[in-house]
């Protein structure tokens, strides 16, 4: 072999190696969706992430598919997020060093058990199981104060403090109230380790208070709420909007209206102004917010970055929740219920991607609220008969999803298979149906090409007949609810 050639192969031994570390490059530092593509597209299975012995992968490459859980999480694939990151305890945090040292030594198996945790947490809160939730976060505490000294301390600012707000919501939701309230404030305090000289940044400074303000709403303390979001914005990047903010709650401005002056909100921490101002009861002020958040479209703004509110599934439904009960006290009731029912279809598609019946319940469970609200609302504007479709709608899900999936009822040579196909179209034509009580009927462009309900729950009971009756619920008329009632008793 001559030099040249010699020179040839040991630059494509150079590539190769390198195209080893930028494919995991690219993965992790990608989009969420980009992340999720080609993750699944290269990569395949959670086992075959780490690299070839020998390769000079850097730890957040080397230990990084952590992140394409957070990824599946941040896209509401709840399910799988949750198995990549129970695979990642498995198969990653066992092998991750102790100890690195070097510029990476922050990123050893302290850190990564500490993410690991951070990670479960969200997912659990999401999922509703808040023991699990709450274990995790006690985990998490523990790493971090083992990893950088105590509970304020980190390496990564914006990270710890959204792990910190979403313990003490876990600590909340769990009944610990107490210890929920004494770890909030350490949000504001967090800093980094002593051995680390980054200096901390105004967005980072903005991310610590707008979490903050995050942890004190769902713990009910809408002023200490108000005043954390007010020092998200007296920092130095925001100064001058916080000046405003200051003065009036300003969310009309926030949301886009008048002169643009500075950075303005995020959608998030326009959310979190929009839910302050609701909670107080300051309608008018908050009204602005959700409005703006709702129309999706902001390129008429410098909002024009941010994803589009349709595309984030576990914001989305609880703006349209906190929009209908504007429209609930302005007794635009027809509103409400669009809004209403917009909500709960979110919930219940973000529902059919979750793969376990324990956790499809507790995610639910936290909704009820959007159930309970549209089912008072039919009742008070005179739809007995949609409300009970909401009611057994409500009741029925849980029991169906556990039945639907049992192996018992779904061998290839059972109709069962088919039948679940038709439950999902009849979920769909179901909600269609039920549009054209709202304002939405008026649209020029409200078409549907599914079947009738009425022919698919036909279908069904022609499929599985004793099955039918859990998920094919017929809406009563007034005379046959009347005749259960007892002689002299009418509706």
């Amino acid at each position: 072999m001559n030099k040249y050639s010699s020179i040839i192969l040991t630059a494509i031994a150079v590539l190769l190696l390198q195209g080893c570390t930028s494919k995991l490059s690219m993965i992790i530092w990608s989009s969420d969706e980009l992340t999720i593509e080609r993750f699944e597209k290269e990569i395949v299975t959670y086992d075959n992430w780490t690299p070839a012995p020998g390769t000079e992968e850097d730890p957040p490459e080397r230990w990084g598919l952590i992140n394409v859980c957070n990824s599946y999480f941040r896209q509401r694939q709840l399910s799988t997020a949750l198995e990549c990151a129970q695979a990642y305890e498995q198969h990653h945090l066992p092998l991750i060093p102790e100890e690195v040292s070097g510029r990476w030594r922050a990123f050893d198996a302290g850190n990564y058990r500490y993410q690991f945790h951070s990670t479960m947490l969200q997912i659990y809160l999401e999922l509703g199981d808040y023991e699990k939730a709450q274990y995790h976060a006690d985990q998490g505490i523990d790493e971090a104060i083992n990893k950088w000294g105590g509970i304020q301390w980190t390496g990564f600012i914006a990270q710890h403090a959204r792990f910190l707000a979403n313990a003490s919501i876990a600590f909340e939701k769990s009944g610990d109230h107490t210890r929920a309230l004494e770890l909030v404030p350490y949000i504001p305090l967090i800093d980094y380790n002593e051995g680390l000289l980054s200096p901390v940044t105004s967005k980072e400074v903005k991310v610590k208070h707008t979490q903050e303000a995050k942890a004190w709403i769902a713990l009910g303390e809408y002023d200490r709420a108000e005043d954390a979001l007010n020092r998200a914005m007296g920092n130095k990047e925001w100064a001058l909007r916080g000046i405003l903010f200051l003065q009036t709650l300003g969310v009309s401005e926030l949301a886009g209206a008048g002169e643009e002056m500075t950075n303005p909100f995020s959608i998030d921490e326009l959310f979190m102004a929009s839910k302050i101002a609701l909670m107080k009861k300051d309608y008018d002020s908050a009204r602005p917010g959700y409005d703006y958040i709702l129309k999706g479209d902001y390129s008429d703004h410098k909002h024009a970055m941010q994803t589009p509110i349709n595309k984030r599934k576990g914001l989305h439904y609880l703006v349209l929740y906190d929009r209908a009960q504007i429209a609930l006290y302005d007794k635009d009731y027809n509103l409400a219920e669009s809004l209403l029912r917009q909500a709960l279809d979110i919930i219940e598609s973000q529902r059919a991607l979750i793969n376990t019946e324990s956790s499809k319940i507790g995610f639910v469970g936290d909704k009820q609220a959007v159930y309970r609200d549209l089912i008072h609302l039919l009742v008070k504007t005179s739809k007995p008969g949609e409300a009970f479709l909401i009611v057994e709608r409500s009741k029925a899900r849980a029991l169906v999803d556990m039945l639907a999936s049992k192996d018992q009822f779904s061998n290839d040579h059972s109709p069962r298979r088919n039948t679940q196909e038709l439950i999902a179209e009849l979920n769909t034509a179901e909600s269609s149906e039920m549009i054209v009580n709202s304002k939405i009927k008026n649209s020029p462009n409200n078409t549907t090409k599914t079947r009738s309900s009425d022919d698919i729950r036909a279908q069904i009971v022609l499929n599985e007949p004793e099955f039918a009756s859990l998920v094919t619920v017929q809406k009563p008329t007034l005379e046959a609810l009347e005749s259960l009632y007892p002689p002299m008793k009418h509706l």
